[in-house]
């Protein structure tokens, strides 16, 4: 990372307004139907890539996710090639082959967009596993939404990369949005995930209680008929 100062924070400022801008450009020529396929814009969010990878070093990695856009310029890739991948053209990063969902660059360390939810979470804790058995110092960042908060390898995803202790960092991108439903109609406990967990140790949660190491979260309640 470089030193903090004026020219990393003008640095910084110019990699989001050329988010906001190569954006802007891909959804114009989205409706004009010259981008096939579908397109998930970063409006909005470009501070997130930015400031995330500002803050780690080129020889790093990132997992990317079906919103990938900004994070892959904000690594490094040139808009032009980026824009010719949108366009299905031989000179994209993919050949033309990967599209807007699926940008990828060894080179630049960018291991790829999924147009799965939570999908690249498995692919990051991979990459992270590697450098830890290889003895190397890098890390890897892996971007994911709130929306994939709800899907079974975002747990997988984080549990493994706790339990083994790997260099992966997991920036959660919260747009209040999964697809069309809004934080608060996904899950009990608000727009947040931190309320959710509170919620959840007072035993306020709702359906079945856990229980962690012989210990009921609600504080000792057993719930009736729970299996032990």
């Amino acid at each position: 990372m470089s030193e903090i100062g004026p020219q990393l924070l003008i640095s910084m400022y110019e990699t989001a307004a050329t988010i906001r801008r190569f954006e802007q450009r891909a959804i114009e020529q989205y409706r004009l139907g010259n981008i096939r396929g579908y397109l998930h814009p970063y409006l909005g969010e470009e501070g997130i890539a930015v400031g995330a990878i500002a803050a780690i070093e080129a020889d790093d990695y990132i997992v990317s996710t079906h919103r990938g856009h900004g994070h892959a310029i904000a690594k490094g890739h040139e808009p032009k090639r980026m824009m010719a991948e949108l366009f299905g053209k031989e000179t994209g990063y993919c050949r033309g082959r990967g599209g807007s969902m699926h940008v990828a660059s060894l080179s630049i360390r960018n291991l790829g967009a999924n147009g799965i939810v939570a999908g690249g979470l498995g692919i990051a804790d991979g990459a992270a596993m590697a450098i830890k058995q290889r003895g190397e110092s890098d890390i890897v960042v892996a971007f994911c939404s709130d929306g994939s908060s709800a899907i079974g390898m975002w747990h997988e995803s984080l549990n493994l990369a706790a339990i083994w202790d790997l260099p992966v960092v997991f920036v959660l991108e919260n747009n209040q949005y999964a697809v069309v439903d809004a934080d608060p109609r996904q899950r009990p406990g608000g727009a947040s995930v931190v309320p959710r967990g509170r919620l959840r140790d007072a035993g306020l949660h709702g359906g079945r209680q856990r229980r962690r190491r012989g210990v009921w979260r609600d504080a000792g309640t057993d719930p009736a008929g729970a299996s032990r």
